[in-house]
């Protein structure tokens, strides 16, 4: 199901079900206190005019497999954290990404910076642009050569831009070729070396992006992630089930830990 973009939150809702679902976007206090950027806009004396609140709401994507959600600090609005829920038909797919966002005083001269907190502790890389210390590498950003058109221009640029080229662009059907160099590989050898990457995403995402992240949700997106897990609990547990069946019987390991974490998954969502 594609994102429906700039439609009403009711009428997204009631369309696809999500009835019991919170706000895509949200005023929270306290943000800052569990924030990767809470240093540097404590630091700061005024904070940057947020433009791109008030659009929030009309323009983040909202669907049953594939949705964008965002809190804003009430008392410090340059901070920001968002939940990407990874898109269908992709290794992130049902996985709970979450990120923190910070608007520097340059803004929007300057783009936001953004950091991902989903990368279990530091161990894993989820994708050739989003590395195990958070960093997240896209044009808009200014963290990864792109085309001029794709830079970040500050009179039509926005973080709802951002949000959605992470979830566009970056969490995609085949990550592994997402790298450069490896573009060019085809044939036999590029699409095994495609699909080991993609069995070692998947695990992870199970790993971190539900069992974690449902274990340790976001204080300020713990409301969505539940509600997620408990709406979307049958599609998951089937998912999980196929991708360990593509395992078998060459990678039997892979297998048995994929059907371990889906019972794991299972119980968590039980007691919910």
């Amino acid at each position: 199901m594609s994102p429906h973009v700039g439609s009403s939150l009711a009428g997204v809702m009631t369309s696809i079900g999500l009835h019991s679902l919170s706000a895509w976007v949200d005023a929270v206090s306290g943000l800052g206190r569990a924030h990767h950027f809470a240093n540097q806009a404590r630091m700061e004396q005024q904070a940057p005019r947020i433009r791109a609140v008030a659009s929030l709401e009309s323009l983040l994507p909202l669907s049953e497999s594939s949705s964008i959600f965002a809190r804003v600090d009430e008392t410090a609005v340059q901070l920001w954290k968002a939940l990407i829920v990874g898109p269908e038909d992709t290794p992130y797919s049902g996985g709970c990404f979450v990120f923190d966002l910070y608007f520097p005083p340059q803004y929007p001269n300057a783009p936001p910076q953004v950091h991902l907190m989903t990368t279990g502790g530091g161990r894993v890389r989820f994708n050739p642009n989003l590395y195990a210390d958070g960093k997240v590498c896209l044009s808009l950003l200014g963290t990864w050569s792109g085309d001029r058109g794709e830079t970040w221009n500050p009179d039509i640029s926005t973080a709802v831009q951002v949000l959605i080229s992470i979830q566009s662009l970056i969490m995609v059907p085949e990550p592994y070729f997402n790298e450069p160099s490896y573009e060019s590989q085809t044939g036999d050898r590029g699409k095994a070396a495609s699909q080991e990457y993609n069995k070692n995403v998947r695990e992870n995402c199970v790993r971190y992006a539900m069992l974690d992240v449902l274990r340790h949700p976001p204080t300020a997106l713990a409301d969505v992630v539940r509600t997620h897990f408990r709406l979307r609990r049958d599609a998951l547990l089937t998912q999980i089930k196929n991708w360990a069946d593509d395992g078998r019987p060459a990678d039997s390991a892979y297998a048995t830990r994929m059907m371990d974490m889906r019972r794991d998954l299972e119980t968590l969502i039980g007691a919910l």
